[in-house]
């Protein structure tokens, strides 16, 4: 609308459009147009980190919990201890999920949406026990998590708890041996990557920056549409003298054929130059816009419900695949008697 509008206004306007070089107005545009080719390609390149600093520090968190597994297997952990802990890690992944997709909404949708999240967190069952009756969260474990402001790392806290019980008890070597540094140090991985996607989505761009950049690519839209309205209205009043057409109050000239080639040329240039460009930054803008925050956009999502998923089958299968291993399965320390085991059990549930 601003092109035709300059358009129309430059026909009736300039009286001899012979006299104006068409070539010079592209000049106005292409200063600003490289200027907002760069900030923007540094935008977009800092939103792509981000995003996959966001992937990577949640992908981290698994792999920890992955690797726990790993390590109550092969310490020989009893079972109720083992479902016990990796129970809190997929819990940890779940909360953490929620409260991202949280984040998103504003006022009361927020409030909403974490009573939704904590009454899915208390229905949700935990695959990786077969007896099928353990929940992800049990109530006692949700009224205490929802006191805290980062429940997510807060079950990790139970975790490494749990860890030094385990080496007090005797079912994993003791605190000041390698083996326990290792599994402890699975902990702090899990929490390090809780806190790398914290910090990739919490700690956004200054808004001052992309403020300016958004209205730079404004700016710089509106200018490629004044150009190509004084380039385009140009070449129209150059054909429309070199065919005859006389626009009341103007001079007669004489126009080359030549001359309007030229205009007509320049225009098909420009309207290439000026639509592509502006169109190119604003698609490179709600691209680095949408990556910046990828659980407010579909178009940029993270699957971590899917990943989370995934993580939850692998760890059944390995929890089944254990009991068909052709060697008596490893134990740091003897395993309980089935009347103790059930005491254990008792106790994992209260």
């Amino acid at each position: 609308m601003v092109a035709i509008l300059v358009q129309i206004t430059t026909i009736f306007v300039v009286p001899n459009p012979v006299v104006l070089r068409v070539a010079r107005f592209t000049e106005i545009s292409k200063f600003l147009n490289v200027v907002v080719g760069l900030l923007l390609g540094f935008f977009l390149s800092s939103s792509m980190n981000r995003w996959y600093t966001c992937v990577n520090g949640f992908l981290s968190l698994l792999d920890s919990i992955r690797n726990l597994q790993m390590q109550f297997t092969a310490l020989g952990v009893p079972e109720p201890q083992t479902i016990l802990a990796l129970r809190y890690g997929l819990s940890s992944a779940w909360l953490l999920y929620g409260q991202l997709l949280n984040e998103t909404k504003r006022g009361d949708e927020e409030t909403k949406a974490r009573d939704q999240m904590w009454q899915t967190m208390r229905e949700k069952q935990a695959k990786i026990d077969k007896s099928g009756n353990t929940m992800m969260l049990e109530q006692w474990e949700i009224d205490a998590l929802k006191q805290t402001r980062d429940p997510p790392g807060m079950m990790w806290m139970w975790v490494a708890a749990l860890i030094g019980r385990l080496a007090q008890d005797g079912w994993i070597p003791p605190m000041p041996s390698p083996t326990y540094g290792r599994v402890m140090n699975l902990c702090q991985e899990a929490f390090a990557g809780i806190r790398e996607v914290r910090a990739a989505i919490s700690v956004q761009s200054p808004f001052p920056y992309t403020h300016a950049l958004a209205t730079l690519v404004q700016i710089n839209n509106l200018l490629n549409a004044v150009t190509f309205g004084l380039v385009s209205g140009l070449a129209i009043a150059t054909s429309l003298a070199y065919h005859g057409v006389h626009i009341p109050g103007h001079p007669l000239i004489a126009i080359k054929k030549e001359d309007e080639m030229k205009d007509l040329q320049s225009m098909g240039v420009t309207f290439m130059y000026c639509s592509l460009g502006p169109l190119l930054y604003q698609a490179l803008l709600l691209i680095s816009m949408q990556l910046a925050q990828p659980f407010e956009h579909e178009e940029a999502w993270i699957p971590m419900d899917r990943l989370a998923d995934q993580l939850e089958e692998d760890m059944c299968n390995g929890r089944d695949l254990t009991e068909h291993m052709a060697f008596e399965k490893p134990a740091f320390k003897p395993q309980p008697t089935k009347e103790e085991l059930k005491h254990m059990k008792r106790a994992s549930m209260i």
